[in-house]
């Protein structure tokens, strides 16, 4: 299935000379505020990290998340399974002499063991089958260092708005179907036909139980509710809405829903000490 995968990755990118249409069009839409809030949030979970030396940006892509990830490591390793896509990365980046691009795949690191102190992994898990899944957490967990992080992201189905936008009989509000839902948000398994090319969205509580099945431990997570924040933007509230969102994550109950609500999903875990 992988090698199906990464045909299509390449003939996606023999399409394009514009890196922005090849992969991650959606975050390069965004606001400029919105992206800010995203990558100050995602910060918060990478300057835990204990050893800022290098950062292997798994699934790279074109290599959109690389000039964040500068400003917090001293050097970047962008590695993607698509020769073809590596060669879209903008030419400000290739050259840099802080950051080196190799192919390589997630379910088949070509690193040694224990030599990375961090892991960053955005928007790949989502275009994998259940399998490369489970192969992508055991070889993370082969190269990063004990004590070393990996942060990882995906989308998540157990939303709210997820479920009511794919669920329409949600909308009588029947206490049976609020009990259906409930048993929906909290599903940990996934029943799915794997088709290269489409994004998958799958229970968090999925992944979180396969990370700790390698041998993770669960470190912090946080989630955004993107989808919402792009209807905003063209009325031109999203940062009125941004800035409640900050005051309602931290109220206890508000916050907590909010943690796990959001479509697109951040979890930081740690591979322990020995």
């Amino acid at each position: 299935m992988e090698q199906k995968n990464k045909e299509w990755w390449d003939n996606r990118a023999s399409q394009t000379d514009n890196p922005r249409e090849v992969v991650g069009a959606g975050t390069h839409e965004l606001q400029s505020e919105t992206r800010s809030f995203i990558e100050s949030s995602i910060a918060k979970l990478i300057m835990q990290a204990n050893d800022d030396s290098v950062c292997l940006d798994a699934g790279c892509g074109t290599g959109l998340y690389i000039p964040v990830l500068l400003r917090y490591f001293k050097h970047v390793w962008g590695m993607d399974f698509s020769q073809a896509v590596l060669n879209k990365v903008d030419e400000p980046i290739r050259l840099n002499d802080r950051v080196k691009l190799f192919e390589g795949s997630i379910t088949n690191i070509p690193l040694e063991a224990n030599t990375l102190p961090f892991v960053f992994c955005r928007s790949t898990y989502q275009c994998i089958d259940q399998d490369d899944i489970m192969k992508a957490n055991h070889e993370f967990y082969r190269v990063v260092k004990p004590g070393g992080f990996v942060l990882i992201h995906f989308k998540n189905a157990s939303t709210v708005g997820y479920r009511l936008s794919s669920w329409k009989a949600l909308m009588t509000f029947r206490f049976s179907h609020f009990r259906k839902f409930r048993q929906l948000l909290d599903q940990d398994t996934v029943d799915e036909q794997f088709v290269p090319g489409e994004v998958y969205f799958r229970p968090y509580k999925y992944y979180l139980k396969g990370f700790e099945a390698v041998g993770f431990a669960i470190k912090d997570y946080f989630s955004f509710q993107l989808f919402t924040w792009r209807y905003l933007e063209k009325r031109g509230n999203v940062s009125r809405f941004e800035k409640l969102e900050r005051i309602l994550r931290k109220t206890p109950l508000i916050g907590r829903i909010l943690k796990t609500d959001g479509i697109d999903f951040y979890v930081l875990l740690e591979k322990k000490l020995q």
